[in-house]
């Protein structure tokens, strides 16, 4: 039967199998990403679709019907004018409660936005720089956290990450044959009995 003139319902000759597969945005481990646009890029799914069935189109030299196009939703101007306006009021609100140091250059951030494509991970991190200007502890690198998602660069994670290796090898005996003790403990006291000196 030609393509596009079955009807609904109507039984199709042959073996009429199909799979669908789930993969997982990380591996086992959850270490490695699985985006196939990489770990820097948001992966767009809408854009995948499109480019991997125009591959199809051409590697099986087949012509898709219009109703199995993926239809790509066209950016709405209003929308994002009315998104910029809504950000521009909260940095403007968020600049009045830090330091003139660490306030934020709104233009920047309407450009973050932008590129994050005004997505949840934006709008929690704006969510936590705000509420972090409110306690009175405004972070030094929020535009990394706008940006990325993430407070710390990838250098300050890798020395935290260390860090917390090194400890965790003393804690579990794995490090040297050496004991360690907190300061302020003597030797013969529970660990919580501290000496205090008056």
């Amino acid at each position: 039967m030609a393509a596009g003139q079955a009807q609904t319902g109507e039984k199709k000759s042959g073996l009429q199998t199909h799979i669908h597969v789930i993969v997982s945005a990380r591996d086992r481990s959850q270490k490695i990403s699985l985006n196939p646009a990489g770990r820097r890029q948001r992966f767009d799914l809408m854009n995948w679709q499109t480019q991997a069935g125009k591959q199809f189109e051409k590697q099986f030299t087949y012509t898709a019907q219009e109703h199995e196009k993926v239809k790509v939703k066209q950016r709405d101007a209003s929308r994002d004018a009315s998104r910029a306006a809504k950000i521009g009021e909260r940095v403007g609100v968020l600049n009045k409660q830090v330091p003139k140091a660490q306030q934020l250059d709104p233009a920047r951030v309407q450009k973050i936005a932008q590129g994050r494509e005004y997505d949840k991970t934006f709008y929690r991190s704006l969510a936590t720089v705000e509420r972090r200007a409110k306690a009175g502890e405004p972070i030094d690198n929020a535009y990394h956290l706008l940006t990325t998602g993430r407070e710390q660069p990838q250098q300050q994670q890798a020395a935290t990450s260390a860090l917390r290796a090194l400890q965790q090898a003393v804690r579990s005996g794995r490090g040297r044959d050496e004991q360690t003790e907190s300061i302020g403990e003597k030797r013969g006291r529970t660990a919580g009995e501290l000496d205090i000196e008056m």
